[in-house]
């Protein structure tokens, strides 16, 4: 089920990464 939920959303990973990052350079 892990691997489903990457493969459906493989960008969510990334999108959470940058978002943190622009958090946390604001």
């Amino acid at each position: 089920m892990g691997n489903a939920k990457r493969n459906y959303r493989p960008n969510f990973d990334l999108e959470q990464d940058v978002r943190r990052r622009a958090g946390n350079s604001d």
